[in-house]
């Protein structure tokens, strides 16, 4: 088997002879990489070097696992060596930064050697946008919460699991008292303030497999999974109502805040979303009938 150095200097001699096709592929506007058998980068464009900041001397003779991504599923001679179609992979430029780009693999035959010629297309900016657009369909705009679509979606997956795995699904449906009398009182932006500090509370009392939501106005809805044991469900809501009542200042005024909650747990009292939302809305409602009695005595 030839040295790499070999196999640079054989692909130099070949291609001077082919003066325009080589000045088609430096001036190429999309990055290319010419590869051989083995994987090794025998030549880069400039379009290729000004995507990844990388230059010659640092990229010639290297091999493709050089642009490695850990962001991709599979690994990049496996993109360009085993699945020929074109695909969307991330690529590793200089400065560690990760970049996503269209792929498109050729394999030719050249005086009997096998080459790979790979064209790349930045799309990062697109996919961020296309990321951001997604986000904001399943997720609500002033907390980041999930919304009711992915609430809904989110249940059903649950329900699968607790289903295959014999287990309980908890529903939470969390109210923040006297919310409209904040707003009447102090306008909408501490209104807003509020929701998004309940929201960050209750985001950071819940297990990673756990679903908590902004259902409408000053309504969240919580879904916990892995309940096995019936005093699990006394547990969670006390570690819920152990975080309120929460101050949180408008100026120099400190307002306290407080929740009130109604729990439903699958499949015991409920066997679908609808059914145990209706369970929890009205266990919510009376505790929050006793809380503003209490106020009043």
């Amino acid at each position: 088997m030839l040295s790499t150095q070999q196999t640079l200097d054989s692909y130099e001699e070949e291609s001077s002879a082919n003066d325009i096709e080589a000045l088609a592929f430096t001036e190429n506007p999309m990055a290319m990489l010419i590869l051989d058998e083995n994987a090794t980068i025998l030549k880069a464009n400039q379009a290729f070097k000004k995507l990844t900041k990388y230059n010659d001397i640092e990229l010639l003779g290297e091999h493709i696992s050089l642009l490695e991504s850990n962001k991709n599923g599979h690994s990049l001679y496996d993109s360009c060596y085993m699945h020929y179609n074109s695909c969307e992979i991330y690529i590793l430029c200089k400065s560690d930064i990760h970049l996503c780009v269209y792929k498109d693999s050729k394999h030719i035959l050249n005086h009997g050697k096998q080459y790979c010629i790979l064209t790349l297309q930045d799309i990062t900016e697109q996919k961020r946008i296309l990321e951001h657009y997604q986000h904001l369909s399943t997720h609500d705009s002033l907390t980041g919460l999930a919304n009711r679509t992915l609430l809904h979606d989110n249940f059903k997956e649950a329900q699968k699991r607790a289903i295959k795995n014999d287990q309980k699904i908890l529903l939470l449906l969390c109210d923040i008292n006297g919310l409209k009398q904040l707003n009447d009182s102090y306008g909408h932006d501490f209104g807003d303030e509020t929701l998004k500090v309940v929201a960050k509370i209750l985001e950071k009392l819940l297990c990673a497999n756990d679903t908590v939501s902004r259902y409408g106005g000053d309504e969240f809805v919580l879904i916990l999974e892995d309940i096995t044991r019936s005093n699990q469900i006394s547990q969670i809501v006390d570690k819920i109502r152990s975080a309120f009542p929460v101050s949180i200042m408008n100026g120099e005024q400190a307002c306290q805040i407080n929740m009130s909650i109604g729990s439903a747990f699958f499949p015991n009292e409920g066997s679908n979303f609808d059914q145990l939302i209706k369970i929890a809305d009205q266990n919510m409602y009376q505790e929050k009938k006793h809380f503003y009695n209490l106020l009043q005595n």
